[in-house]
């Protein structure tokens, strides 16, 4: 059994197709899942659903996707080795934007990532990677810590990305967010440019991501000249 469990939640098999070629090109085969989503904020597959994969799998380490808009530029060796120089071993992947409406919470992220000299703040659920049993322990703290303490009852996604989000932000189980495009890349709101060797770069961090995650564009023009490129 490979020591690094890929999944990734999808309606359909040919809606994750290009993320599942990108990721076998780089020697990776994705566990696709939730193909009947239910709950309108992803309570389900964001977080029930991993509590119940990460609750029953085996695997020592487990990195979670979006199916639709992300492409693999490397496999399990470079994640894992860039996953263990963070200081805990579960990391989220970040955006400029993050979860709307939380002000509060959106700041305190804000102000934690320009502390700590980092690029996009806002934490992203799209994409994350960390020690199976320890995934684990955050996502259920999290949901202890926070379910019932929303920071606006008004605007309330009841998930597990807003719980995540309040509890980097507040306190709880302590775990990382992806600041410097270290390991996940948001293509939204940033400069990069190609390398040899059909990697990337990301041009304010100089650092050479493994995921590229084309969130907030439902055209996927971009991302589908990135994975031509890559399967071409």
């Amino acid at each position: 059994m490979p020591t690094l469990l890929v999944i990734s939640p999808t309606a359909s098999n040919e809606q994750a197709e290009l993320m599942v070629r990108t990721a076998r090109r780089v020697g990776i085969d994705p566990m696709l899942y939730r193909q009947s989503c239910r709950h309108p904020h992803g309570k389900d597959y964001q977080g029930t659903e991993i509590v119940r994969i990460l609750t029953e799998r085996t695997e020592e380490y487990v990195i979670s996707v979006d199916a639709y808009d992300v492409a693999w530029l490397a496999g399990e060796g470079e994640v894992l080795d860039k996953l263990h120089k963070f200081n805990h071993p579960f990391v989220m992947s970040c955006e400029r934007t993050g979860v709307g409406g939380l002000v509060k919470t959106k700041n305190e992220l804000a102000r934690q990532c320009w502390d700590s000299g980092g690029l996009l703040p806002q934490p992203n659920i799209g994409g994350w990677v960390g020690r199976r049993d320890y995934v684990l322990h955050c996502f259920n703290e999290a949901q202890r810590l926070y379910e019932a303490n929303p920071e606006d009852p008004n605007y309330n996604y009841d998930n597990h990305y807003q719980w995540l989000a309040m509890m980097k932000a507040w306190g709880g189980a302590e775990f990382c967010l992806d600041w410097n495009c270290e390991i996940f890349h948001s293509m939204d709101q940033t400069e990069w440019e190609w390398m040899d060797g059909n990697r990337i770069v990301n041009k304010t961090t100089s650092t050479i991501p493994c995921i590229a995650h084309f969130h907030g564009d439902p055209t996927r023009v971009a991302y589908r000249e990135m994975c031509a490129r890559l399967l071409g």
